[in-house]
C-alpha cells in the first residue's frame, strides 16, 4: 500500500472512531454560561437522544406515539428505522454474523471491524454512513434555521414554488431553500447543493436571503 493510501486509511479510521463515539458513547461537553464561565456537563450519546425522542419515559408502542401518548415526529421514526436497516447491513457485510440488537452495539461492532479494513473505498463508505447518521440525528434533534433565496433556481429556472401547508392551503414561496447543515435544495426540481458548494452557488446566483 502506498504512503498516501496509508495516510488516507488512517484518517478514515479516525473519522469512523470519532463518529462512533458521538453515536454510541456518552460524553462530557462544555457549556458557556452567561457570566462567561465554562462548566462541563454530561451528554447522552446521539443514539440515546434519538431514542428518547421516540420513547419519552418508556418503550415505544408502535402507534406513532411515545409511551406517554405524545405524538412522535415521523422524521425521527424514519431516521431510526433507516439507521437500524443500514447498521444491520454493515454488520452483516463486515462480520458475516447477525447484528446485535442494540443500535449502539451495532455501531461499536462496525467501528471495530472497520478498524481492520485495508481497502480505502470500503472504509470511506463506512465513514460516510456514520457521518451521515451523526448529521441526520443532530438535524432532527435541533433543526437548523432555514432560509429561502429570492433568486431563481440555476438548474431549472423556477422562480416560484407552490405547496400545501398543514391546513391544506396552497402557499407560494421561493423554490431555493438553504440551511447550514445540508446545504441548498430546489423544492421544484430537487437539485441539491451541499454545504461546501454554497459559496459557489451564491456567486452564481448573486443570492439575497429572505425569511422562509
Amino acid at each position: 500500500m502506498s504512503t498516501e493510501n496509508t495516510r488516507t486509511l488512517r484518517d478514515l479510521h479516525d473519522q469512523i472512531r470519532t463518529a462512533a463515539l458521538d453515536l454510541a458513547e456518552p460524553a462530557r461537553r462544555p457549556l458557556l454560561r452567561d457570566d462567561g464561565t465554562t462548566t462541563i456537563h454530561p451528554a447522552d450519546a446521539l443514539l440515546t437522544q434519538l431514542a428518547a425522542e421516540i420513547t419519552p419515559g418508556g418503550d415505544h408502542n408502535g402507534t406513532g406515539r411515545g409511551a406517554t401518548g405524545v405524538p412522535v415526529a415521523l422524521d425521527v421514526l424514519d431516521l431510526q428505522r433507516r439507521i437500524t436497516a443500514e447498521s444491520a447491513a454493515w454488520c452483516w457485510n463486515l462480520t458475516g454474523q447477525a447484528p446485535p440488537e442494540a443500535l449502539a452495539e451495532r455501531v461499536r461492532t462496525i467501528a471495530r471491524a472497520a478498524g481492520q479494513l485495508i481497502e480505502v473505498e470500503q472504509a470511506a463508505r463506512i465513514a460516510r454512513s456514520l457521518a451521515d447518521w451523526v448529521t441526520s440525528i443532530r438535524t432532527v434533534l435541533a433543526p437548523p434555521r432555514k432560509m429561502a433565496l429570492a433568486e431563481p433556481c440555476p438548474a431549472c429556472g423556477a422562480r416560484v414554488h407552490y405547496h400545501r401547508d398543514d391546513a391544506g392551503e396552497v402557499v407560494r414561496r421561493h423554490p431555493l431553500e438553504v440551511d447550514g447543515h445540508r446545504g441548498c435544495t430546489c423544492l421544484t426540481c430537487g437539485t441539491h447543493w451541499p454545504v461546501d458548494q454554497l459559496e459557489h452557488l451564491a456567486l452564481v446566483i448573486g443570492c439575497t436571503p429572505v425569511g422562509a
